[in-house]
């Protein structure tokens, strides 16, 4: 592998050839070549375009100064807020990456600010919100790592553009306020938010609702509101459903439910359901539902509803904890699979198929952690591709299988300045000794 030279009006290139020749057979050969080489390489770049670095703009707070700074960028650029309120509506119709100057920069936007534009990919990073945010339409959204006082992140009505984009929504902390989204593909990932009083909700598509943390909220996480098949992953999330009668509520497609802590409260009376599972129309769908504690802090609660056309629905639960009041602990309509579960309190399991009905011998109810005696441990579903992360088969309960809760519960502490990763379900069945899976990593802001 030899090179030459080529200086062609200003611009200087140089270029590889491969020969077996003599070297005097190369000089005659390379003199021979080199006009052609260089011909080569005008019509080359007399096709590229020009591309100009992208810039970093520095954004002062006050009135219609975001506004105005992403009018006069281009795509690209980098939006950096500084310390302080930025008032007025913003509208982002470029690709963009906006964030503050540093990790500790208190950067407000006071009022609405809405992304919606054909082909781009934004990025919004560490920002405090006080209004929502509005997702119309893009190519790519990231949503990282953002703080809302109040409101939150209203997706219902995204498109992407080319229909082959993403939205990921990861990092953030939402005080009074949801995460509503409505992607028509398949790639919506919602992961590693904490939500102190709303829901996650997601229509349309398939979604991966991982890791996440949802307190006292009124529901819980609402899959397919709309009639339009969705494709699901609930994995390693922490539901606490103090103010409602649903807590997991998945009315159209299919499901994969696990390693969630699912805890119910007492909604005025009305009897409860954990996870309610139906269909608008008469498609097939299925839930597999592994590996979850289901709490029941009061009378009258139903661990698995179905509604709509139920005949249409499967569901298949193993390796659950299902504890103190689930009194109708499950839909024997739509169950056709209920093995190796253990029930505790006013929840029954049949005596068959591995499930047992002992005290789960939780350490504590917040982590709910096993004590080494627990009849527990080593009890769930023997396939060794559900086996626990050190290889010992099964346990029942969140960290029993190959995706622990902790792993996703340790993604969320504000302090860490490690990247987000996540492992992700794809098809959540073992076919021929291989598990098909996605991972998805996030940068955290430094």
């Amino acid at each position: 592998l030899l090179d030459s030279h080529c200086d062609i009006g200003g611009f200087s290139a140089t270029f590889p050839y491969y020969s077996n020749a003599t070297s005097s057979q190369e000089d005659r050969l390379m003199r021979r070549l080199k006009p052609f080489y260089c011909l080569f390489i005008i019509a080359l770049l007399a096709t590229m375009p020009f591309v100009s670095k992208a810039a970093e703009i520095m954004v002062p707070p006050g009135t219609d100064t975001l506004a105005d700074a992403v009018a006069g960028a281009a795509n690209g650029d980098t939006l950096i807020l500084q310390d302080g309120a930025y008032f007025g509506d913003v509208l982002v119709n470029k690709s963009l990456t906006i964030r503050p100057q540093y990790r500790s920069t208190q950067a407000v936007v006071v009022d609405t600010m809405t992304i919606d534009g054909v082909g781009i990919e934004v990025t919004v990073q560490g920002l405090e919100f006080r209004e929502d945010m509005i997702l119309n339409e893009a190519d790519a959204i990231r949503i990282l790592e953002n703080h809302w006082t109040a409101n939150g992140i209203n997706a219902l009505n995204y498109t992407e553009s080319q229909g082959v984009g993403s939205l990921v929504i990861v990092g953030n902390h939402l005080g009074l306020g949801s995460i509503n989204s409505g992607v028509s593909t398949d790639n919506a990932y919602i992961a590693g938010n904490v939500l102190l009083d709303g829901r996650i909700a997601h229509n349309n598509g398939t979604a991966w609702i991982v890791g996440n943390s949802v307190r006292k909220q009124s529901s819980g996480v609402a899959i397919g509101s709309g009639s339009n098949a969705v494709s699901t992953r609930i994995i390693g999330n922490r539901l606490s459903c103090e103010r409602t009668t649903i807590c997991i509520s998945l009315r159209s497609g299919s499901a994969l439910i696990f390693n969630n802590i699912i805890e119910v409260g007492d909604a005025g009376g009305s009897p409860n359901r954990v996870i309610q599972l139906g269909l608008f129309s008469s498609d097939t769908g299925f839930a597999e539902i592994r590996n979850n504690i289901i709490r029941c802090k009061a009378h009258n609660h139903s661990f698995i509803r179905t509604f709509g056309y139920a005949s249409f629905y499967e569901v298949r639960a193993h390796g659950n904890i299902i504890t103190d009041n689930c009194e109708n602990n499950h839909d024997h309509d739509a169950i056709v699979q209920f093995t190796h579960n253990l029930c505790s309190g006013d929840a029954i399991c049949p005596n068959t198929d591995g499930n047992l009905n002992a005290d789960p011998q939780f350490i504590d109810l917040t982590d709910y952690r096993l004590a080494p005696t627990s009849p527990a441990i080593d009890a769930g579903p023997p396939d060794f591709g559900l086996a626990d992360l050190d290889r010992t088969r099964n346990d029942i309960g969140v960290y029993g299988g190959p995706w622990s809760i902790d792993q996703y519960d340790v993604q969320r502490d504000p302090q860490s300045l490690a990247p987000y990763v996540y492992p992700l379900f794809m098809g959540g069945i073992v076919s021929g000794g291989e598990l098909e899976l996605r991972a998805i990593g996030v940068a955290r802001f430094r």
